[in-house]
């Protein structure tokens, strides 16, 4: 949810229960509803979480997952070679036109949806891919992809980021 976004939660009524408690997380806030089988949120803040609900006898407590739509997570590799087709994923959402756009490659399928097929041309060492929603907070979300080119100095720029990292990692003791 966005700030300052309402929503709706309910629940099917139990019979014989008379009181519903809900929880929210930290983000959101209840403004109509407490008690009853169905509320009115509010975003305080761009952020996600739980919502849960109990009814009066203590059994079956339902929960609903809220999305963060301030940040869209683009699943797919960083690092791919090109002239192959790479899939890459958004989160789905009911009714929505996504925008991708992609530099130094093209899309080849999935314009539109919240999933893309890509393919990276070989002008450049990186690409960036980008996704975008229509929404109040215009969320998007970019990545880097790296042109896989297995290159001498690459791959010595590898090791010897991996062997600083190692070396953060474990005590100054055991690689003395």
């Amino acid at each position: 949810m966005f700030t300052g976004q309402t929503a709706v939660y309910s629940v099917t009524t139990i019979p014989g229960v008379t009181t519903y408690t809900w929880v929210v997380p930290y983000s959101m806030t209840i403004i109509n509803g407490q008690g009853t089988n169905s509320i009115t949120v509010q975003a305080q803040y761009d952020n996600g979480g739980q919502i849960s609900v109990t009814p009066n006898c203590g059994y079956g407590i339902a929960t609903f997952d809220v999305q963060n739509l301030a940040y869209l997570n683009i699943i797919g590799p960083e690092i791919a070679c090109t002239n192959q087709y790479i899939n890459y994923e958004a989160p789905y959402f009911a009714n929505t036109t996504y925008t991708w756009t992609i530099t130094d490659g093209n899309i080849v399928s999935g314009q539109g949806t919240n999933s893309v097929t890509v393919v990276l041309y070989q002008t450049n060492t990186y690409s960036v891919l980008d996704v975008s929603i229509p929404s109040p907070c215009n969320p998007n979300q970019s990545m880097l992809l790296e042109d896989q080119e297995n290159s001498k100095e690459r791959i010595l720029k590898a090791y010897e980021e991996k062997k600083n990292q190692l070396k953060n990692e474990i005590p100054k003791f055991l690689w003395d």
